[in-house]
């Protein structure tokens, strides 16, 4: 991959934002041509090639846990190495709170969790210390963008079908829910404006034939040297990377590197960089999501939207129609015919 590649990516995973995934639903290539000063064409071409490959896999969708009022964290932990580990993975994946799982080929594990507050985390944190049998790992908060909007059935049922499914097409979308795709895109228009849904590409790292997946991780001192230190150390990163995690205790900056030795240049040049408490570099074997996981606190959601009362609903549309007044009728006798 070269840099305009690296930039595309930076740009489909967060779309130029700082937060941990894309605000937008979809760019068009026209959009991602103007940010990266190329042709539409081009773009097309980068990210058809991509997707032959087998690196790109489509878009997933999660909605945006300010919106669920969730907590949401990123969690280090040193894990066993040989079989043992895949066995922490498995009963970590089923786990509630956990829904991003990151492994590197060592013995670091990264998390990404959700909790209901503050006290939720740290009991989430605990089971997950017990299950993996490790001493307490390095956990940091993550910041989403706030969500503004209140959705209401229609629209919390189309969350429920993005985040497991992912996002295809309107058309597919139109066919699973049997809604119009005008309707469809007014919908997610809304979510997307109010900040309630995120997204970004699954991609297959062992597909690259070029390349190496690396994640930085840094711990900056604190004061006022801290924004000048985070800029020496993106500026040093900004040719290979793809996405830029800042969050409060930690941060992490995910790379595409052409090899072993700019691996390992890069971690010895930002190690020797002033302003910063550690840095630690790591090959990314895999990525893989549990969005499923927030299926429940969506499900929450939906039962707590109010319902309408039915019966007052008849007595007011009864009210609404017109009441036509029928004459009375006349009743006659007839004498019995004898």
């Amino acid at each position: 991959m070269d840099r305009l590649d690296i930039r595309l990516l930076r740009e489909l995973v967060q779309g130029g934002t700082i937060w941990p995934a894309n605000p937008k639903l979809t760019s068009s290539h026209r959009t991602l041509a103007r940010k990266l000063g190329v042709s539409a064409g081009t773009v097309r071409n980068r990210v058809l090639r991509m997707t032959r490959a087998g690196f790109l896999q489509g878009i997933r969708v999660y909605v945006n846990p300010s919106a669920l009022g969730l907590v949401s964290g990123s969690y280090t932990l040193q894990t066993p190495q040989g079989p043992r580990r895949h066995q922490v993975i498995e009963r970590l994946s089923e786990v509630a709170g956990v829904v991003f799982f990151e492994n590197f080929h060592g013995p670091l594990l990264g998390l990404g969790l959700v909790a209901v507050d503050d006290a939720g985390m740290q009991h989430l944190l605990s089971e997950i210390d017990q299950v993996a049998g490790c001493p307490r790992g390095t956990y940091t908060l993550v910041h989403h963008p706030p969500c503004g909007v209140r959705m209401n059935e229609a629209e919390w049922e189309l969350i429920a079908h993005l985040v497991p499914d992912g996002f295809g097409s309107y058309r597919a979308l139109s066919e699973d829910l049997r809604v119009p795709i005008r309707t469809l895109k007014r919908r997610v228009a809304k979510l997307v404006a109010g900040g309630a849904l995120m997204t970004f590409p699954r991609m297959n790292y062992r597909a690259l034939d070029h390349g190496l997946m690396a994640e930085l991780l840094v711990a900056y001192a604190p004061g006022p040297s801290k924004d000048a230190s985070r800029s020496a150390v993106i500026r040093e990163l900004d040719p290979w990377m793809t996405y830029a995690g800042v969050w409060v205790e930690f941060e992490i900056y995910r790379l595409i590197l052409p090899n072993l030795s700019m691996v390992t240049h890069l971690a010895e040049s930002i190690a020797e960089m002033p302003g910063l408490l550690m840095s630690q570099m790591e090959l990314v074997d895999g990525v893989s999501d549990r969005f499923e996981a927030l299926l429940p606190y969506i499900a929450r959601h939906r039962a707590s939207l109010p319902r309408p009362d039915r019966r007052s609903s008849r007595h007011r549309q009864r009210a609404l129609v017109p009441q036509v007044r029928r004459p009375a009728r006349s009743l006659t006798f007839r004498k019995d015919r004898t």
